[in-house]
């Protein structure tokens, strides 16, 4: 089987990943603020009815955020195998944008638990209070995950780096990322262009086709 063959398998699961993912994301954005709007109302009226409701909103979100962390591996598992431009993202720009979500991830499942554990036997300021952090790290995510996004969109910082991989960009303000790291990927993809070892190998040569090494 070729590497092209595995790409077209690896992409439908990426797909499918990207948007599911983005589904289980609104939802898990949505519900904290439902949830403390509720706790705040239960809290303030004493009605069961309030409770029962946040009982049930809380079991949809513990759902939605394990079906979130499925498909956002899904996710993972496609850029790294199927964009070869992701490494580098990966190892410069993104490295600390993608540090801080990692820890803001682990935040959001130890709030989590904390909350749904402690809900009904703790004081409902305090599992208001936990719900309201959590959403604070979860919007948190967010915001760095969109903006490494936005960066690979129009990559600033990186002057005529891009074009390295693709010609048809512009530069894209001042240099600041290193030009070694950079060119040793190129040299990576260089040397997949004529091997064909992976998905992701698989793309920067199906980019290129009609150039050849001397080109490079």
């Amino acid at each position: 089987m070729t590497a092209i063959e595995n790409l077209a398998k690896i992409l439908p699961v990426t797909l499918l990943g990207i948007y599911l993912h983005a589904v289980f994301l609104s939802i898990s954005m949505g519900t904290p603020i439902v949830l403390v709007s509720l706790i705040y109302l239960w809290n303030k009226t004493k009605n069961e009815l309030y409770f029962r409701a946040i009982r049930t909103i809380t079991a949809i979100l513990a759902v939605n955020f394990a079906a979130g962390a499925a498909t956002g591996t899904l996710v993972e598992f496609g850029l790294v195998q199927a964009w070869p431009g992701m490494i580098f993202v990966l190892s410069t720009v993104g490295f600390v944008p993608f540090t801080l979500e990692l820890i803001a991830f682990v935040a959001e499942i130890v709030l989590l638990l904390l909350f749904i554990i402690t809900l009904g036997r703790l004081r409902p300021m305090i599992s208001l209070a936990l719900m309201a952090i959590y959403f604070i790290f979860a919007a948190f995510s967010g915001v760095v995950i969109t903006s490494v996004n936005s960066w690979m969109n129009v990559p600033w910082g990186t002057a005529d780096l891009v074009r390295t991989f693709y010609p048809f960009t512009p530069t894209f303000g001042p240099l600041q990322v290193s030009s070694d790291s950079f060119m040793n990927l190129r040299l990576i993809f260089l040397s997949s262009y004529l091997s064909y070892g992976s998905a992701s190998q698989a793309i920067q040569a199906w980019q290129y086709p009609s150039r050849s090494v001397d080109s490079y």
